[in-house]
């Protein structure tokens, strides 16, 4: 393993081999930009996804807080919603190390991790949502970006256009933070009522 990690092919062998899905597989393919520099520095699949990992954290905070300056509100969500999917399109290697949930020690990977998740609820935050509630809009508005992101990937010549479905996307789930932040913790015992504070 140490010795296919030191040249691209080798790098993109193993990904490739790692990758099952058509967005893995393209994201091998296309983006060996994004590994070259990592090429000789790191001996195992595990520690090459944890340095993408890291730099996909900073690349899509810094990402995040280019949009948002001088933004708060509904406006700044649209607009992180929107950086997240650029991001994610233009750097789809990095993006999917950073949505994948890594299982190591690491404190440099869990300070950056940190600082993006810090940088989202803040945004979240100025809708007036609680702690909890920003949690739960954070995990939406996270499976709302890569669930596109996977879509666009995969059907690269689809006469759809994901642009203008992206954004209505985005304030349907923009104009439910409201809702969200009136909402009571689900009980699934309890599914013959919406889990509403004023259910009918």
């Amino acid at each position: 393993m140490a010795k296919m990690l030191t040249t691209p092919d080798g790098v993109h062998h193993v990904l490739a081999a790692s990758s099952p899905s058509t967005w893995g597989r393209r994201i091998a393919a296309d983006r060996a930009a994004e590994i070259e520099p990592y090429i000789g520095e790191v001996e195992s699949l595990p520690e090459l996804r944890r340095l993408l990992a890291i730099d996909g954290y900073r690349g899509l905070t810094h990402r995040i807080e280019q949009a948002v300056t001088g933004r708060s509100g509904p406006q700044a969500v649209v607009h992180m919603a929107h950086a997240m999917r650029g991001y994610a399109l233009g750097n789809p290697g990095l993006a999917a190390a950073s949505f994948r949930t890594l299982d190591v020690t690491s404190a440099e990977w869990k300070d950056a991790g940190a600082s993006l998740a810090h940088t989202v609820m803040t945004v979240l935050a100025s809708c007036g949502l609680c702690e909890a509630k920003a949690s739960h809009a954070a995990l939406i508005l996270r499976s709302l970006v890569r669930g596109f992101i996977v879509n666009e990937m995969s059907t690269p010549n689809s006469a759809l256009d994901f642009h203008e479905s992206f954004d209505l996307a985005v304030r349907i789930f923009v104009y439910g933070l409201p809702e969200l932040e009136k909402m009571i913790p689900f009980d699934d015992r309890k599914t013959d009522r919406a889990p509403y504070n004023d259910a009918a």
